[in-house]
């Protein structure tokens, strides 16, 4: 409004200037200047009528913008934390892959040795824990990776390991010396020792590992020893009371 008065002021003023210079020509002046300021005035009008219909719609913008401003913000921080998430996992999955990969190459030092054990231990076993080595083994391909080599040694001293902490008796078809092929009962002290016998006692003899090889050896002619084998294989299947039995056995040799 005060603007509006001093813009009427110096209308007033020129106007009164203008009356210096020439009274002829006053009326159409004044009623010149009265229209410029009436003109001005309906267009100030106009201007504060638009203002306060543009003022609401540019103050939603602005905080739509502001709320657009700060919803990027917080996408580019999570961004941020995000990709040090990562980093950190990625140096995690790059340290435990170094770890296996170490672990892995001790491994693989180790099987060799071990399995060089294995492999020498092999022939001096008894044919039936041979067939249960052989049978471990089969689950191995040409591509089997260092931990599969790993659990079938383990299953396999395992099974030896079971083996020697206990009486087995099984029933196998043998060759006997006169080439005849018979079901002989095999009696195991673990896989070092072992007696056999057929049904009725004509074939009798034990098996032990002589010259790194398991050997069964058939006795030439009865003796008391020999046909106490019988009785402690009946003795095991609980077929004869329990009872003192003496078996051959010559540890100074090695052997039965």
């Amino acid at each position: 409004m005060l603007n509006r008065c001093y813009l009427f002021a110096m209308f007033v003023f020129a106007s009164a200037a203008s009356f210096c210079l020439s009274a002829s020509s006053l009326p159409e002046q004044v009623d010149s200047l009265t229209e410029q300021w009436l003109r001005i005035e309906r267009q100030t009008r106009e201007l504060e009528n638009d203002w306060r219909q543009t003022e609401p719609t540019l103050k939603q913008r602005i905080a739509l913008l502001q709320a657009e401003k700060a919803q990027l913000s917080e996408i580019l921080s999570q961004s941020k934390q995000t990709g040090t998430d990562v980093e950190e996992k990625r140096e995690a999955l790059l340290a435990q892959q170094n770890t296996l990969e170490a672990e892995q190459y001790a491994l693989e030092q180790t099987l060799a040795p071990l399995y060089s054990v294995l492999n020498s231990i092999y022939p001096t076993l008894p044919e039936l824990i041979q067939q249960r080595w052989d049978s471990e083994s089969e689950v191995l391909t040409s591509d089997a990776t260092s931990s599969q080599q790993l659990q079938v040694a383990l299953a396999q001293l395992s099974s030896l390991q079971t083996f020697n902490s206990a009486i087995t008796v099984h029933e196998s078809i043998m060759k006997t010396p006169d080439n005849k092929m018979v079901m002989m009962k095999q009696l195991y002290l673990g896989s070092q020792y072992a007696w056999f016998s057929n049904s009725d006692g004509q074939y009798q003899g034990w098996g032990s590992s002589l010259s790194g090889q398991w050997q069964w050896t058939f006795s030439a002619s009865k003796d008391g020893q020999l046909d106490d084998i019988l009785t402690a294989i009946s003795i095991y299947e609980k077929q004869h009371q329990p009872d003192y039995v003496t078996l051959p056995l010559d540890l100074n040799r090695a052997e039965l």
